[in-house]
């Protein structure tokens, strides 16, 4: 098992939770049947996480809480403004970016919360549970990173691994500005969006992408002859 396991569990956790509280405010016998045995199954595979657990951390100055702990909103910022301008993440303006997605994310994620327990129509409840599945699984994933990697500087923020796992967010936000009632103002806001992805987007970006491919070529090439990982990283 990895620490990210540990902390993707967490959504699964929060979302039977919050849905058990639905079904029961709403006296749905059979949600609460169901949403028990879920609970159930997922708490057992909380225990069996921790059956024989040692806590090898992945790299060797890790600390909790890191002395640089205040900059980890900072690392999840690059992580989501990464993909949208790899080589260039970790500048003050993707920074900058990263750091205001955030923002929005969370805004949206507490909307959906909100909304969820006040929500009475099924449709809206649906759509708010896949916002809020969508974002927590991202925003936990950029937490769990950044607890788990900032020692090794905000460079690691912008690894191409972690790119795709940061996409539920963005869709769930996407979901989120799709559900507002005022059609102006989230016509307004997905055009933002859409000119902030195109003016970004990778495919404008051709060399910092070529740098990137041929630095990981480089890399493997290197590991092949020296079959040393040290040699390649230098």
């Amino acid at each position: 098992f990895t620490g990210f396991g540990f902390f993707a569990g967490l959504v699964t956790l929060g979302i039977l939770m919050l849905d058990a509280y639905l079904s029961l405010a709403q006296k749905d016998a059979r949600r609460v049947v169901l949403n028990a045995l879920s609970l159930a199954a997922a708490i057992s595979t909380l225990l069996l996480f921790f059956k024989n657990y040692k806590f090898q951390p992945a790299v060797e100055n890790f600390a909790f809480p890191d002395p640089h702990w205040y900059l980890y909103p900072v690392f999840m910022g690059i992580e989501f403004s990464a993909p949208l301008m790899p080589g260039h993440a970790t500048s003050l303006v993707g920074i900058l970016l990263g750091c205001t997605i955030l923002a929005f994310l969370l805004h949206a994620l507490l909307v959906a919360v909100y909304s969820l327990i006040r929500e009475k129509k099924s449709a809206r409840q649906v759509a708010c549970m896949t916002i809020l599945l969508l974002i927590s699984f991202s925003l936990l994933f950029a937490l769990n990173s950044a607890v788990g990697r900032i020692s090794l500087g905000l460079s690691g923020a912008a690894a191409s691994r972690y790119m795709y796992l940061v996409v539920p967010g963005y869709i769930g936000l996407y979901l989120f500005v799709s559900q507002w009632e005022i059609i102006k103002m989230r016509r307004v806001w997905l055009a933002i969006a859409v000119c902030v992805f195109c003016g970004s987007f990778p495919l404008w970006q051709v060399k910092a992408c070529k740098d990137n491919r041929n630095g990981k070529l480089a890399w493997i090439q290197s590991y092949k002859w020296t079959k040393s990982i040290e040699a390649a990283d230098s």
